[in-house]
């Protein structure tokens, strides 16, 4: 992946849709045509808490209705490494940095076949910063903390330009409202309480048919969309899928064209079956370095508000011994921020690190240490403490209950009794918001363009509590992320990293590559540069 570079913001954005793309070459197949028509048959693997796109924040939803939406700017489905116009066709950024002077599609409309304009991007970034009160928190949804630091206003000077003031330059700005979960939605149906619910209304190129809870979401392709040419298919249907062997079955029987979308990924040793049996008819394809396997901490609760407690842990862990256990080895070493070639370290950079480094003598006994100084000595019998935890306990998320057993064995090294809670979603995601843990068990997206896109789950405050404003980490935040000078990305990079491996609100072990299993038919399918980017499948098409 190129590294991230400001100078490709500052020029105005080229239109990349002017003309329909040429198909990608598959492996063992001749180059043809675009060709139009056939259903895509996808498969997901959970029911979503809503349909509501004002609020799509997490792949539960975002898969199934991405394809009815659009961003205001968007990753280049066909090469992750830029920006590319989506409702914006085209973009001027004042020399100061701090203003975006967007001009819309002027053919761009609601599926209602009202238009798009630029008053719905206003309300777009107030939905994101400033939702009625009373709203956020209690409906479990809560303002963008990155564009909360940020953003400032957005003016509309006519129906299709839109201005929009940052606080402060930002080179980060762009690619986290172009990386796919920043759906636009219509003022019209949002309203006053800025919440869609479960109306699928957009502007993309498909339209929603039907949704039927633990089966299946239907899109029809969009006859007015205003991308000419686009979309190539006629419809998508969405199978709910829940366990990954059924996803296999479907997919060696034929019933589905690829085993899933976004980071509803196959297991490796299925993607090993497909590479082996299916060879002659489907293939697997890897979403590089997607996802991390970690651990994030409470800082609101003994112990982990203690950051000698946070880092003996950090210490104990064999990661080595855990890309192996719970990713097979597809993937790498690497720290809080996302592997960017020549920022960011990862791999071999890190293998003589503290936390990193092997064999783990040395850092269990410095472990051991910050915990006796802290004053959870051992008892007689070995143990110093018992923690809760909690994880995804899901059908479809086995990878985090694996991980709890990982995470329970390594903590044991030290002393450390943890009690680990795998729950549903629909009680996981409260307790989150709550105190009532000390550790949780995550795999956290965050490869993308830029080293510090997944920020926000590290800017600011959190605001439910598990940890507090540092001044420190959002000043070397904001130093990157202000930083015009190219040349000294790289410093400022390994100042926020160095910032967060101290703090640790997140211990990383590693990152992971996810497979998926897709059948040669299924032409220009790229995996996405993170797990809300490339749901929308305009570009793909079936040759079959």
């Amino acid at each position: 992946m190129r590294p991230w570079s400001w100078a490709p913001l500052v020029a105005t954005a080229l239109f990349w849709f002017a003309c329909a793309p040429q198909a990608s070459p598959q492996e063992g197949q001749v180059p043809t045509q675009p060709k139009y028509g056939g259903t895509l048959n996808l498969a997901h693997n959970t029911d979503p808490p809503d349909l509501d796109a004002l609020w799509a924040g997490g792949v539960a939803n975002l898969v199934l209705i991405a394809p009815a939406y659009n961003s205001l700017v968007q990753v280049d489905p066909l090469d992750n490494a830029r920006l590319v116009p989506d409702l914006a066709e085209r973009w001027e950024l004042s020399p100061d940095g701090k203003t975006y002077t967007f001009h819309l599609n002027k053919a761009a409309k609601w599926h209602d076949g009202k238009p798009v304009t630029a008053a719905d991007i206003r309300y777009h970034f107030d939905v994101k910063v400033r939702p009625p009160k009373g709203l956020c928190c209690a409906e479990a949804k809560t303002p963008n903390k990155f564009l909360s630091e940020t953003y400032e206003k957005a003016e509309v000077l006519d129906d299709t330009t839109v201005k929009v003031t940052l606080l402060r330059p930002s080179k980060t700005f762009l690619f986290d409202i172009g990386k796919g979960f920043y759906l636009v939605g219509p003022a019209h149906v949002g309203g006053e309480k800025m919440l869609m619910g479960n109306t699928v209304l957009g502007s993309g190129p498909f339209k929603f048919v039907s949704y039927t809870r633990g089966t299946n979401f239907k899109l029809t392709k969009n006859p007015d969309y205003f991308r000419p040419g686009f979309p190539y298919l006629d419809n998508i249907e969405i199978f709910i899928l829940p366990d990954a062997s059924t996803r296999l079955a479907a997919f060696r029987a034929g019933k589905i064209d690829v085993t899933g979308a976004s980071f509803v990924a196959i297991t490796y040793s299925q993607a090993k079956t497909i590479e082996q049996e299916m060879k002659d008819r489907a293939k697997v394809v890897y979403e590089d370095a997607l996802e991390n396997g970690s651990v994030r901490f409470n800082f609101a609760r003994p112990p982990f508000n203690d950051q000698r407690v946070r880092k003996a842990v950090h210490l104990a862990v064999d990661r080595p011994r855990a890309l192996k256990t719970l990713a097979e080895n597809h993937g790498e070493l690497g720290t809080n921020l996302p592997r960017v070639a020549g920022l960011t370290r990862f791999g071999k950079e890190l293998e003589t690190l503290p936390g990193y480094r092997m064999p783990k003598d040395q850092d269990l006994a410095e472990a051991r240490r910050l915990l006796d100084e802290a004053g959870y000595r051992a008892g007689a019998d070995g143990k110093r403490m018992t923690i809760r935890a909690i994880t995804r306990g899901d059908v479809g998320f086995e990878r985090y209950v694996d991980a709890t057993v990982f995470f329970k064995d390594e903590l044991a090294k030290i002393g450390i009794d943890a009690t680990v809670e795998p729950l549903g979603t629909d009680v996981y995601t409260p307790r989150t918001r709550t105190n009532e843990w000390e550790a949780e068990i995550r795999f956290r997206v965050g490869r993308w363009v830029s080293p510090v896109s997944n920020q926000d789950y590290w800017v600011g405050v959190d605001p439910y509590g598990a940890y507090t404003r540092n001044p420190e980490r959002d000043k070397a935040f904001n130093d990157y992320d202000s930083n015009l000078d190219p040349s000294k990305d790289k410093e400022l990079v390994r100042k926020l990293e160095d910032v967060l491996e101290t703090e640790l609100i997140y211990s990383v072990w590693f990152w992971a590559d996810y497979p998926t299993g897709i059948m040669n038919y299924v032409q220009n399918f790229k995996p996405a540069v993170g797990s809300y980017a490339a749901n929308r499948w305009e570009h793909v098409w079936l040759s079959k």
